[in-house]
């Protein structure tokens, strides 16, 4: 790659440089060789395969780092662009569900981190602020009911605590 960046196979050395450090179980080389795939070349086909490619690695890295938000922020990312850049392309379903599974995490965690403040640190105003957060981004899931209540009654204990 260093010596010939233009030779007509570069794209392909360059997409083979990120599957060979994927193989080898090194995540973080392989994301930044598929990112560097796609900043110098355009091939529609193998652009697709190495934003997959690098998307999928975002997330095994994730998946090895479940409580690093960044991580998940980055597996998130990874993931919508695909999908949004490639609808058609044969690993979609794969992209969706890996998405799925990110989402549903990012939506339980929000919520433990809600209900620590209210049930383990005893900390109401904090866990009104958790919960009150937790419903503006995810107010359409399962566990938006349980927030929603919890959040009255937290709020019911808070205002009878400063009448007195």
């Amino acid at each position: 790659m260093r010596n010939a960046p233009t030779w007509k196979r570069a794209a392909d050395a360059q997409l083979n440089i990120g599957i060979c450090h994927e193989l080898n179980d090194e995540k973080e080389e392989a994301v930044a060789a598929y990112e560097s795939f796609r900043n110098r070349y355009s091939d529609p086909v193998l652009t697709g395969q190495a934003t997959f490619r690098e998307a999928h690695c975002l997330y095994k890295i994730y998946r090895d780092r479940p409580n690093d938000e960044n991580a998940c922020d980055s597996a998130r990312a990874g993931l919508v662009e695909f999908i949004r850049n490639y609808p058609l392309h044969d690993k979609i379903d794969e992209a969706k569900a890996y998405l799925q599974t990110v989402n549903e995490e990012q939506v339980k965690r929000a919520f433990t981190r809600a209900s620590f403040y209210d049930k383990i640190a005893h900390r109401p105003t904090a866990a009104i602020t958790a919960y009150e957060e937790f419903l503006r981004q995810y107010a359409g899931t399962s566990w938006a009911p349980i927030a929603r209540e919890r959040l009255e009654i937290l709020k019911k204990e808070t205002a009878g605590h400063e009448k007195k």
